[in-house]
């Protein structure tokens, strides 16, 4: 029979090689954890293979593509041999093979990936902590973020928004990384997932463009633009002006609503060596103003009339303009930058909290904490639905969408800026509140779509539910 202190001896171990096991985040010298290796090409691409302990009892891992260490996609391998200090992996999406050894420095796993018919190619695989991926484990707590207290939303059912939190944090509505709620004036609800918080920046994808035609108008409320109305050509020097023709009366409307007349194609725009000279060089397929296309290529021109008229780029316009106004002072619009021009479609990455300043700034048509900082009736105009877009009861303005749903006194007008993975700044003009998602749907996973979560914002602002009047004292939605 062991005695007392085997017995205590043997319990401490068990508890030491659980922890190990366990956690992925110490820094003992063992293969579990998180390693993080550089894509191939870009250099703000990243994987991580996650081995943690039930990867190791089931053989098989989740691995994942980070944009500067945030979720894009996920992949699956499968463990083919693994010790203390090293591992191989087979890797069937890629068609490759992983296998590594820790160096001397346990934060280094040294290895090479060897793909079917190629020689194998070298790698080091670097451990990181799960603090510092975004959209892919678990919540975090974030001291940066406020609790979400609330004390009544107007027009906003509780127990509905309890339904949608929960509904979100179980997945239904795929990779959801937060949920803001305002009016004009004041926050009401703002959290965070899958360890985003209040300080990161997040993606925000075509609803860059959005913003894009918010500078347009801020540079007309400046009078640096006379005018919305006026030829493209008249706007911008050569050799842009000399490749649209003059049976082309392209006017800067034309941009702004999508009816330029061109064919999209935004791959080729993208990797086009000069994108500004590519979109307007492309031959006509229509006269201007005649047939809308959702074109990526529009807000590229823009950004040229903005750099044309203001001399600056159109992110340093941004910032002493419209960024300046509304406190944002913290972005990044560096991604496919081209001869120090940031793409102006979809490029920008900002603070949920910021986009939801954006919101406020329409809802309020054109005024924020009591600034007027673009005319009234220019926030009206590019948020009036101009051309059909073949979608039910969905019209695009000046770059931005605008939809209705429901019926009688349940009907809601909402004004959105759209960026493919749930990026949205919804505005609701007769609720008079702004709600913002972010998040990764790019792929369709879990059975939702970019859009899916409209559907439950759709469903929070149609409940029926009789509002408590007098909910409980500093009452938390969790």
């Amino acid at each position: 029979m062991k005695s007392k202190v085997q017995i205590y001896r043997d319990l401490t171990t068990s508890i030491i090689l659980a922890v190990l096991l366990a956690c992925s985040n110490d820094s003992s010298p063992h293969i579990l954890g998180i390693w993080q290796g550089p894509h191939p090409e870009n250099d703000y691409a990243t994987f991580i293979f996650n081995i943690d302990d039930q990867a190791l009892a089931d053989s098989s891992f989740k691995g994942y593509w980070l944009i500067r260490n945030q979720y894009n996609s996920h992949f699956s391998g499968r463990i083919l041999f693994y010790e203390t200090d090293s591992i191989s992996l087979d890797l069937p999406e890629w068609g490759c093979g992983f296998a590594g050894k820790m160096s001397a420095d346990p934060s280094r796993l040294s290895g090479s990936i060897t793909c079917e018919g190629e020689d194998p190619d070298k790698i080091s695989l670097t451990r990181v902590l799960k603090r510092d991926i975004y959209g892919v484990f678990q919540d975090s707590p974030d001291p940066n973020t406020p609790e979400p207290l609330i004390s009544i939303i107007p027009r906003v059912n509780l127990p509905a928004l309890h339904d949608l939190i929960t509904a979100i944090k179980q997945g239904q509505y795929g990779e959801i990384h937060s949920l803001l709620i305002a009016d004009k004036d004041s926050v009401y609800y703002e959290s965070y997932f899958k360890g985003y918080g209040r300080e990161v920046l997040h993606p925000i994808e075509s609803a860059n463009k959005s913003i894009t035609a918010l500078l347009v108008a801020m540079a007309i409320h400046h009078e640096v633009i006379t005018s919305d109305e006026l030829l493209v050509k008249d706007l911008i020097p050569e050799p842009y002006r000399g490749v649209i023709p003059d049976e082309h009366p392209l006017r800067l409307s034309d941009v702004l609503g999508m009816t330029a007349g061109y064919a999209p194609d935004d791959w080729a725009l993208l990797m086009a060596e000069d994108r500004e000279l590519w979109a307007l060089s492309r031959e006509p397929t229509s006269s201007p103003g005649v047939e809308w296309n959702y074109d990526g290529g529009c807000p590229v021109i823009l950004g040229l009339v903005i750099r044309s008229v203001t001399g600056m780029p159109l992110d340093q316009y941004a910032e002493e303009t419209l960024f300046k106004e509304l406190g944002i002072r913290d972005y990044d619009w560096d991604l496919f930058r081209q001869k120090g021009n940031p793409l102006p479609s979809g490029s920008l990455w900002l603070k949920p909290i910021d986009l939801l300043k954006i919101g406020q700034l329409v809802l309020g048509d054109g005024a924020y904490q009591g600034a007027q900082i673009i005319d009234q009736d220019l926030i009206q105009k590019y948020t009036s639905p101009l051309v059909a877009t073949g979608i039910d009861n969905d019209f695009y303005g000046y770059q931005w969408w605008v939809s209705e749903f429901g019926k009688g006194e349940r009907h809601h007008r909402m004004i959105w800026a759209n960026g493919l993975g749930s990026q949205f700044i919804l505005i609701f003009p007769d609720d008079e509140l702004v709600i913002v998602t972010t998040g990764a749907n790019q792929s369709g996973g879990n059975d939702a779509d970019s859009w899916t979560i409209i559907k439950g914002i759709q469903e929070l602002l149609l409940r029926g539910e009789e509002l408590k009047e007098d909910p409980p004292e500093n009452a938390r939605i969790y």
